[in-house]
């Protein structure tokens, strides 16, 4: 992954799986360790033009430091699924992700949600997963995808609260 000025939603630049990605990737954009409060949801708009059925891309979390992930069932759900287990990440066929063309691309940039109740008061990271199969159908021929605009609502900041004088509202 990388940072691209290609189809970004806002600002400059947004993540990408690079342009023409390789054959047999495996590979995902994390984030930093995040403390997640009451009800926190995860918001992020992407757009993704890939083999379909063979290369693709999902949403996964840890709650361990990254040895183990899980899927994330995002909103709207994943539109397609990986058809076969050949794939450079070992994703078993059929897995559900987001695979051939996002609706609306190059130019629409999708939203998509998740409710991350079930791991609040968890220490977690974030995990954007992308891979492709040995094929050449999609790599070297296809954009990728590229996630923007990524926000957690009510994550806890580490460290004491400071009360500074005056105290205004």
């Amino acid at each position: 992954w990388s940072l691209s000025t290609t189809y970004a939603r806002t600002g400059a630049s947004s993540y990408s799986t690079g342009a023409t990605y390789p054959h047999s990737a495996c590979g995902g954009l994390r984030s930093p360790a995040l403390v997640l409060g009451a009800g926190p949801v995860l918001t992020y708009h992407h757009v993704y033009s890939t083999q379909s059925g063979h290369d693709g891309g999902r949403v996964e979390i840890s709650t361990d430091g990254g040895t183990s992930w899980e899927a994330l069932n995002p909103s709207p759900a994943y539109p397609g699924a990986l058809t076969e287990g050949t794939n450079a990440c070992s994703w078993p066929g059929p897995t559900a992700c987001y695979t051939g063309d996002s609706p609306g691309f190059p130019t629409a940039r999708q939203a998509a949600t998740v409710d991350l109740s079930a791991w609040s008061g968890l220490t977690v990271l974030l995990r954007w997963s992308f891979t492709s199969d040995a094929g050449t159908g999609g790599s070297l021929a296809s954009p990728g995808w590229y996630v923007d605009d990524i926000q957690v609502t009510n994550v806890e900041r580490p460290g004491p609260c400071v009360t500074r004088s005056p105290l205004a509202f």
